[in-house]
């Protein structure tokens, strides 16, 4: 679940991972532990009171996200925030497309008191 850039097996260089919570150092591959998709911070799954069936499975799954603690209210926030703006959009777009086709009609109206068509804007000819 961490994105651990994992280094080339000749390399010197080891990446480690530190536990936010309990300050451990994590530098092996197969190490478990998370990293919050918001904040980038590390934690140990036993910190964060996961089973090993719990991360394996979350770790399995790509289309599932995990966030810390502190992450976690603000992601939701976010969330219901965007669902409150989606709503909103949607009665202001709905009011909006009544106010046209209001506007429409109105024009239509005044187009067809001087002879012009309604499909194409050419003037009829009156004989």
């Amino acid at each position: 679940m961490a994105d651990r850039g994992r280094k080339d097996s000749k390399s010197k260089n080891t990446v480690t991972w530190k536990c936010r919570k309990c300050s451990k150092e994590f530098k092996e591959d197969d190490s478990k532990i998370l990293e919050c998709e918001r904040c980038d911070e590390h934690y140990c799954t036993k910190c964060v009171k996961f089973t090993d069936r719990e991360y394996e499975f979350l770790t399995a799954r790509p289309d599932l996200h995990w966030f810390c603690f502190e992450c976690d209210a603000k992601v939701v926030k976010g969330i219901e925030q965007d669902r409150e703006i989606e709503q909103r959009c949607e009665v202001f777009f709905g009011k909006l497309n009544v106010r046209m086709e209001i506007f429409e009609a109105n024009m239509d109206k005044k187009t067809s008191c001087y002879g012009f068509s309604k499909r194409n804007g050419a003037r009829k000819n009156k004989r």
